[in-house]
């Protein structure tokens, strides 16, 4: 009788386990093709190598980190060091009524040769400025790879200077102000179409680029940090530094996410 007991129990908990996998191994997505932007300079073989990480896999909109890391890993193992790979963008289902659902989507990654990287001069306005900002990022952990000059300089009135930041968790936009300027009253504005995101600045400071909208195929994340502006395209890099910073993540990127 007690070794019917144990058959059962053994039984019992096969089953158990084999409903506890279907449970957790649950697949709404599978990826069916994927694109890579800025890929120059990988061969042929390696691209194919890419595509075979990614495609096939079952992909968890809401978690698309796993995806990334792969990415990320392999560029690594290949011997790249200065690598940052963005998070899919341009989401899509590719046929309606299967299941798991087939998509596609784009991924962004930059294997950074920082000889294309202009370094920041004593003789710029925001020079200063950036040197304290690299100084508090490294005593964060943050590696700073460069501090270069950006083309965002102009982009608002009032503005004093901008700088790049290429750092181990990716690149960012720093604006700087007079110690004035609290963004209070700056509205971001956002749209997403045809996987493109839309962005527009309104209020003040007044936003007086060329192009009154930017368009970016991924998510922009901006940080309003005392008279600093951060823009990004990595939301964990954003959320470093507010953390950085002590800002809640609602309040400093308010309006950057786009309407459904």
């Amino acid at each position: 009788m007690q070794r019917l007991g144990l058959i059962a129990a053994v039984v019992l908990a096969f089953f158990s386990l084999s409903l506890s996998a279907q449970v957790t191994n649950t697949c709404d997505y599978v990826v069916k093709k994927v694109w890579f932007e800025s890929a120059n300079g990988l061969s042929p073989e390696q691209l194919q190598k890419l595509h075979a990480l990614v495609e096939g896999r079952c992909y968890d909109p809401s978690n698309p980190g796993p995806v990334s890391r792969s990415i990320y890993d392999q560029l690594r193992a290949w011997g790249y060091r200065r690598v940052e790979v963005y998070e899919p963008a341009g989401f899509r289902t590719l046929e309606d009524g299967v299941y798991p659902a087939p998509v596609s989507f784009v991924i962004d990654f930059q294997v950074n040769d920082l000889s294309n990287c202009p370094a920041v001069q004593p003789r710029d306005a925001g020079y200063e400025a950036a040197m304290a900002l690299r100084q508090l990022l490294e005593e964060n952990g943050i590696e700073v790879w460069c501090v270069g000059r950006s083309k965002m300089y102009r982009a608002f009135e009032g503005q004093l200077d901008a700088a790049l930041f290429i750092t181990a968790q990716g690149r960012f936009e720093a604006l700087f102000f007079p110690p004035q300027e609290t963004f209070q009253n700056l509205v971001i504005a956002s749209d997403y179409k045809d996987g493109w995101y839309a962005y527009t600045f309104s209020g003040k400071p007044r936003w007086q680029a060329a192009n009154q909208t930017v368009i970016m195929k991924s998510p922009w994340y901006v940080v309003r940090a005392r008279n600093r502006l951060f823009m990004t395209g990595k939301m964990p890099l954003a959320a470093r530094l507010e953390s950085i910073f002590g800002l809640a993540g609602s309040e400093s990127r308010a309006a950057n996410k786009p309407s459904d």
